[in-house]
């Protein structure tokens, strides 16, 4: 087929089909740009960054007095285990 014999854009793609196609496009981009739904999956994502940082500066904050506890219950119950015993 030679350059003056090729089909012009007109004829590949007629005027009806670009229409249709650039309202197809406009369509797909206007509820691309309208869809909420991925900002709510982010919004969790930052809800659930916080109660992990909440959770680790809570253990962080309570990891000195916890055990401490634990040692003066542990100490408290030695003592007593060898009372118990006759000594």
């Amino acid at each position: 087929m030679r350059d003056h014999e090729r089909p012009t854009g007109d004829r590949i793609f007629p005027a009806i089909e670009r229409q249709r196609f650039m309202r197809c496009l406009l369509k797909k981009t206007n509820n691309l740009l309208t869809d909420q739904r991925g900002a709510t999956a982010v919004e969790y994502g930052v809800v659930l960054a916080f109660i992990v940082l909440a959770a680790i500066v809570t253990i962080l904050v309570l990891e000195g007095k916890s055990k401490l506890v634990f040692t003066t219950v542990g100490n408290t119950i030695g003592t007593f285990g060898t009372i118990g015993n006759g000594t």
